[in-house]
């Protein structure tokens, strides 16, 4: 080794870094080759100690070898440079800055979303990318992300905008992480432009509009429309001599009310889709207590309800149910002077059913009597409307009559 120059130990495509120094110190980093033909860096640092010119010269040299540096530091340059590869390549636009909002990257699809070219952006603070009326607050913000620098969706559950260059408002969703390059830590802001999905769910929002307000329309219609058939019945009873029959207008007169009354509930609702049952109970009894010109010192209607929403295609049938039944004690549970009282309950026994109680402390029934085979279209329709509920029913007739619909809610 002794009979070796340096430039013989160097890489060849170092060999033109040697330096003779002389009459100067000397330091260089550069790729020696061992013995064995592996490749290693090596730290030079030396000084002349001799510079005859007869003889070239010497110096005295100190050679670290900074092999794992150098790899380490080659690696690292790498992986920068995919990552950077990869941010550049990215779909969505990404801003990276430090923790004290200067930004150091940008990528092209950022240059798109926000209108900037990258030189415009580089060592700015962020909030230039941030609305005038929420920099401020921004600022604040950022301090206290940079002290729990957690990854997650920034503004949860707020509306978010990116300022374009042009000054107008992109609507936006970001995502924050935290990435630590050099021991230096750095905030990477992944921002997907949500304009598409902000004017769709615009024009969705904007379409159940129009949609809840023709339902609102065709309710009242409705509701007006049965109006005028009560109204009809009620002019054309007056026309009717026979009693028997006089009674079957107003028991049709009555159950139309009962429909008309729904629709109208439901025009008045938040939701077109279901109605507060317990308002309607009440509703109920009023109109039938007048319909029926019920003394109320005579008899009296206690009604214990709780508050359920039911669909639809349940209160309609429901409705006809407890219109039939408070009808029927109304005009047959008590004799003519006789006191009583009706009580209705309306409760959940369990979470996916509805029950309905409807029971009187007068006569009751005479012994042997059934219900289900009675010549009464009343109390058939209250059982042909529980089949089409899918309910059950179950009626006691001593003591008064008692009747128990339990009904499932379905989907409310």
């Amino acid at each position: 080794m002794l009979e070796l120059t340096e430039a013989e130990l160097t890489h060849p495509d170092d060999v033109g870094q040697t330096y003779l120094g002389r009459g100067l110190d000397f330091e260089y980093v550069k790729r020696y080759v061992r013995k064995n033909g592996k490749q290693v860096w090596g730290h030079m640092h030396g000084t002349p100690i001799d510079e005859n010119a007869a003889t070239g010269g010497f110096s005295l040299c100190v050679l670290i070898d900074v092999t794992e540096q150098k790899e380490a530091e080659d690696s690292l340059r790498k992986s920068e440079a995919r990552f950077r590869g990869l941010v550049e390549s990215g779909p969505q636009a990404i801003v990276m800055t430090t923790t004290d909002g200067r930004i150091v990257l940008v990528n092209t699809a950022a240059e798109r979303l926000l209108g900037y070219r990258r030189d415009e952006l580089i060592a700015r603070p962020v909030e230039i990318l941030v609305p005038a009326a929420a920099a401020a607050d921004h600022v604040e913000l950022r301090r206290a992300y940079s002290l729990a620098p957690l990854p997650r969706p920034m503004g949860r559950d707020r509306f978010l905008a990116a300022r374009h260059r042009d000054g107008h408002a992109v609507p936006v969703e970001i995502g924050l992480s935290t990435l630590q390059l050099h021991d230096e830590t750095y905030v990477l802001a992944v921002i997907v432009d949500i304009t598409d999905r902000r004017q769709a769910a615009q024009a969705i929002q904007e379409s159940l509009r129009e949609k809840e307000t023709l339902l609102k329309e065709i309710h009242h219609r409705v509701k007006n429309n049965m109006q005028l058939i009560s109204s009809l019945l009620r002019l054309q009873s007056d026309y009717v001599t026979s009693p028997e029959a006089l009674a079957v207008f107003h028991e049709a007169q009555s159950r139309v009310r009962s429909m008309a009354l729904i629709h109208e509930k439901l025009y008045q609702a938040s939701s077109l889709a279901r109605i507060e049952f317990s308002e309607y109970v009440h509703s109920l009894v009023r109109i039938l207590m007048q319909t029926y010109a019920a003394d109320p010192g005579r008899i009296k209607v206690s009604v214990d309800a709780d508050p359920i929403e039911v669909s639809v295609d349940v209160a309609i049938p429901l409705g006809l149910i407890l219109n039939e039944l408070i009808t029927n004690c109304l005009k047959h549970a008590f004799a003519p002077t006789q006191p009583g009282t009706v009580t209705i309950v309306l409760d959940r026994p369990t979470p996916g059913q509805v029950r309905l109680i409807v029971n009187d402390d007068g006569r009751g029934w005479q012994p042997g009597f059934e219900w289900r085979a009675a010549q009464s279209f009343g109390l058939h329709l209250v059982a042909i409307l529980t089949e089409q509920l899918q309910g059950d029913i179950e009626a006691i007739g001593s003591n008064g009559v008692t009747f128990k619909l339990t009904v499932p809610l379905g989907e409310i």
